[in-house]
């Protein structure tokens, strides 16, 4: 579902930051991919979305060949949960979880079907927080919102950096076990970037460990 196989990336004039490197996180399975800053979590993140292309090897996001596959419509395919939450502050929930059917011009029932889904999915009941902005949220309810919007794309892969770094500890550990239980029983595929070990072990099938 995700894969690198024998990737090799630099950014120009810099030190290579992945050298033959492979990772494979099958359908279904939660991995958490760990390291210090600068170890090259990202960069996984960005090759697997064709954001960034490798020198050498080759990489498959939501199980197709990120050089064979249009970089706009891969991205679409795959969820993505960045820290904070990322969501347009000029957008209501609403606008915000409905992005990418919008993008992909689902129909107007599609979309406002997915968006019911996803929000019911992280329990922001639509009637109340619809409405809202990003302001208007607490940091929790952000990223829930954030879950919701890679969950209304409808692919089978989510992507998650550093989602939870921003929180408190009670809320962080709260969301960790709502949200990685919610995926689970999903079924999504999860690459999960995180610089917190115990975050890590806690949430992951497999722990994989970035360093120099």
């Amino acid at each position: 579902m995700l894969a690198l196989e024998g990737v090799s990336f630099a950014h120009p004039g810099g030190r290579p930051l992945l050298r033959d490197f492979t990772l494979s996180v099958p359908r279904g399975q939660f991995c958490a991919l760990v390291g210090a800053s600068g170890s090259g979590k990202t960069t996984v993140r960005r090759l697997l979305t064709a954001m960034l292309r490798p020198a050498a090897g080759r990489g498959r996001g939501d199980g197709r060949d990120t050089a064979a596959t249009d970089p706009v419509a891969l991205r679409r395919g795959i969820g993505y949960v960045p820290q904070g939450g990322g969501l347009f502050p000029h957008m209501t929930v609403a606008e915000n979880v409905e992005l990418i059917p919008r993008l992909r011009a689902a129909a107007s029932a599609d979309r406002a079907r997915a968006r019911a889904e996803a929000l019911a999915a992280v329990r922001l009941p639509e009637a109340e927080f619809a409405e809202r902005y990003p302001d208007e949220l607490s940091g929790g309810q952000r990223q829930r919102a954030a879950v919701a919007r890679a969950l209304a794309g409808g692919g089978a892969a989510v992507l998650m950096d550093e989602p939870f770094g921003a929180l408190d500890n009670a809320l962080r550990e709260e969301l960790q076990d709502e949200l990685g239980a919610l995926l689970r029983r999903l079924g999504k595929t999860v690459l999960f970037v995180t610089h917190d070990m115990h975050e890590a072990v806690h949430l992951g099938d497999r722990l994989v460990v970035l360093s120099e």
